[in-house]
């Protein structure tokens, strides 16, 4: 998926980039909030495998004191893997892996031992402040700041976070929900199958993205009832469960 730091900021990537956004804020009935609530505060967690060697969790941190909501990614390269490997070599903070069909290292990691586990450190990606309306995106090679507006809006026991990027007319939005194990996201901004079985209308706007390529959005004004027959419909809607940890993990 979609690493936990795009729940918020998801695109379609090919040669035609198209992406789903809207015209206002979600729901249009919703109660506009300013913080999250108490109970929500704790560490969340998300395995993505992404190899036989690496395998990346998402963890997401709310903080008490001000209701914001931290992102962080780590690599965890679990020793019981290695078996995959003809040699592993530790050099001071660096794991060299070495593949059995190779005689050099292709997996290089900065990491650090804990336990039976080499686990890479943590990387903010982004920082929420709904008090102030703000959600800050960092990016992962320059660490450069880019401001976003935030509109966090409830809905029965559902948040609907809708985020606008500096100089953009349209909102991509992303939902919340507690779940009796954890979490649960919405990635409404980016659903499954094709544009056309959506519930509502769409219409295209057509620009170019930052590396010259056509960018295609479809933009919509979907009423609340249409709303929940997306949210509804597992075979379009995009979503991520979430567990929450244990305090002393």
């Amino acid at each position: 998926m979609k690493n936990i730091l795009t729940l918020f900021v998801l695109a379609l990537f090919c040669a035609q980039c198209t992406s789903l956004e809207f015209e206002h804020p979600l729901p249009n009935d919703g109660l506009e909030v300013k913080i999250l609530p108490r109970n929500l505060v704790g560490l969340y967690e998300s395995l993505n495998d992404s190899g036989e060697l690496v395998r990346s969790y998402q963890r997401i941190v709310f903080i008490p004191k001000d209701a914001s909501w931290e992102l962080y990614t780590q690599s965890y390269l679990l020793a019981a893997s290695l078996d995959t490997c003809r040699e592993a070599m530790i050099r001071n903070d660096s794991l060299f892996a070495i593949e059995l069909d190779t005689s050099s290292p292709k997996f290089v990691f900065k990491v650090k031992l804990d336990g039976d586990r080499y686990i890479s450190n943590p990387r903010l990606h982004y920082h929420l402040e709904p008090t102030k309306g703000k959600l800050v995106i960092y990016d992962e090679d320059t660490g450069a700041a880019s401001d976003h507006t935030l509109v966090l809006r409830k809905s029965g026991e559902v948040y609907y976070f809708n985020i606008r990027e500096a100089d953009a007319n349209y909102w991509q939005t992303t939902t919340l929900q507690l779940t009796p194990k954890g979490i649960r996201f919405q990635y409404l901004s980016d659903p499954q199958g094709h544009f056309a079985d959506l519930p509502f209308v769409t219409r295209a706007v057509v620009g170019t993205s930052a590396d010259g390529n056509p960018d295609t959005t479809r933009v919509a004004n979907p009423t609340d009832l249409e709303l929940e027959k997306y949210r509804s419909d597992q075979r379009l809607i995009n979503g991520e469960e979430l567990i929450r940890l244990d305090p002393k993990k």
